[in-house]
């Protein structure tokens, strides 16, 4: 793949959970356990939806947020700093093999990574640009940070507009159907991740127009 062949794309942007880094519940669900044994993985998903969306645009702090799932929980509140920690175990590895390839698109185009997030999300990251494993994204751009989320469209014309990018221009990867359909509606090239290999082949496909 050279440059001729990408002249019709500037830009990839990723989404991060189940993307970059499958999402690892079972070992958070390891490290909630350490608290309570009995506790499902359903019962804490419960616990944690019912204000993530807040959370995740930086509308409640992380304190709050996690005393509050501690106490849906039925914890003490002071559980709240052990179930973040456990949440950091989210992201815990990024997918070799895609990153491998990212690494290697470096210079040919630019590439963004887009994520629904939190602190917790934002700590794995920074580790990961410390050691290197992630410094081929030219720039991150997270709800809690950016406050905005996807689905929201301004999610994407944010990085659009911050980069100078055209629409057409650029691909956007998502583990979810909905978050592309908002993608395609400004102009943007969509590809729903499944696994590396899916993506590969719809990735060289849309540069090869």
């Amino acid at each position: 793949m050279n440059l001729r062949e990408m002249a019709n794309i500037e830009a990839l942007v990723l989404d991060i959970g189940n993307v970059i880094y499958p999402e690892r519940w079972n070992l958070v669900l390891e490290k909630i356990k350490e608290l309570n044994n009995s506790i499902t993985l359903e019962q804490f998903l419960d616990a944690y939806s019912k204000e993530w969306e807040k959370y995740r645009v930086d509308k409640i702090g992380s304190d709050e947020y996690w005393k509050n799932v501690a106490k849906e929980l039925g914890f003490e509140e002071s559980a709240g700093k052990k179930l973040s920690g456990a949440f950091t175990n989210i992201w815990h590895d990024s997918d070799e093999n895609l990153c491998n390839f990212l690494r290697n698109l470096n210079g040919k185009l630019k590439i963004y990574a887009l994520s629904n997030s939190c602190p917790e999300n934002e700590a794995r990251i920074k580790e990961d640009i410390i050691n290197g494993k992630l410094r081929f994204i030219n720039r991150f751009y997270l709800s809690h940070k950016e406050q905005v989320a996807k689905p929201d469209e301004a999610a994407y014309r944010n990085v659009l507009d911050t980069n100078n990018l055209d629409a057409e221009k650029c691909i956007y990867v998502d583990d979810k159907e909905r978050n592309l359909i908002p993608a395609r509606k400004i102009g943007m090239h969509a590809i729903l991740y499944k696994n590396f290999e899916c993506f590969k082949e719809q990735f060289e496909r849309i540069v090869a127009l």
